[in-house]
């Protein structure tokens, strides 16, 4: 496996920065853009992160060559995992994210890293 990004899906709340803290860190480490990309998004709601996941899943395809690190930062629980960037907490269910993500892992011809950094937190 091999990988030269990292894309940040940061669920929490304003107050919750720790996705925040993670990009920096990473964009900190000088690694020069062109071998490595770092980027985060604040998503608000289930439809962002598909539109995100859709996006993803084209640059793996391009001639870009994209193989990320997806990494989630929410609070989950066994369904899946809160958004709670927008106005109401929304759920996002596993296995409404399964099919996604399986996309994304084809089209990275299956070098796709997930993490997941979720709590055991009920919102």
């Amino acid at each position: 496996m091999s990988f030269n990004s990292v894309v940040i899906i940061d669920c929490l709340s304003e107050e919750e920065t720790t996705g925040l803290h993670l990009y920096n860190d990473l964009r900190d480490l000088n690694i020069p853009a062109e071998e490595f990309h770092v980027s985060r998004t604040v998503v608000c709601s289930m439809d962002e992160i598909v539109d995100l996941l859709q996006e993803v899943e084209r640059h793996c395809r391009s001639e870009s060559d994209m193989r990320p690190i997806l990494h989630f930062e929410a609070h989950g629980n066994k369904h899946g995992f809160s958004i709670l960037g927008g106005d109401a907490p929304q759920s996002a269910e596993w296995k409404t994210l399964a099919p996604l993500l399986r996309s994304v892992n084809a089209a990275t011809e299956y070098n796709l890293g997930v993490f997941l950094v979720t709590s055991q937190r009920m919102v």
